[in-house]
């Protein structure tokens, strides 16, 4: 008959089993971590619009000083930035005098941060930094209504990424006409989405 282990041998057995478990345990952790850090650092490089992605707005939208209609007829200041729909009055050229290009690039960066989040909380779908700037600059410009519902946004969300530049270019009216400048700004969006070209 075989001697049974003592008391302290099967401790130590015991020891040495869940050590190994515990190792392979600790690796598994260690390997999960990795990716998941790694899924945190590709997220926050598309999550905002790069500084190409806000010059590539900026150089869209122009620069002026003071209130002004733009083509859809709306009061507008800087970089685009919406004062209100509808002309512009004597009393937003009063409140809103003429404005620094430091203030402007203030007013454009936190206009393109409710785009940005209207693309983070719309899109389902992996974007690499200069499509996450294409769609921001598209979503700045049309709204984010206007994104929301957009058959755009739909086919992005099933996983048609080829479809953007065209459906982009759906959206070239203002006032229910073609507009040169949006038909030049949404190519360059599809440029932007598909080469890189900013």
């Amino acid at each position: 008959m075989a001697e049974r282990p003592t008391l302290r041998e099967r401790i130590a057995a015991i020891r040495k089993r869940f050590r190994g478990r515990i190792r392979r345990q600790r690796k598994q952790l260690e390997d999960k971590r990795d990716e998941w850090i790694e899924e945190v650092r590709s997220k926050a490089d598309t999550e905002h619009v790069s500084d190409r992605g806000l010059a590539f707005i900026g150089r869209f939208e122009g620069w002026r000083d003071a209130p002004y209609n733009d083509v859809a007829g709306h009061c507008t200041i800087g970089y685009g930035h919406l004062i209100h729909q509808g002309n512009c009055t004597a009393a937003d050229r009063s409140k809103w005098g003429k404005i620094s290009k430091e203030r402007g690039l203030e007013l454009l960066r936190s206009d393109a941060g409710i785009a940005e989040k209207a693309v983070r909380d719309g899109v389902k779908v992996k974007l690499n930094q200069q499509q996450f700037d294409a769609l921001t600059s598209f979503v700045y410009n049309v709204g984010t209504g206007a994104f929301a519902e957009s058959t755009l946004r739909r086919r992005l969300n099933d996983g048609e990424y080829g479809s953007v530049p065209s459906e982009l270019m759906r959206w070239v009216n203002a006032g229910g006409q073609p507009v040169a400048g949006l038909v030049n700004r949404r190519r360059a969006e599809g440029a932007l989405w598909r080469d890189g070209t900013y």
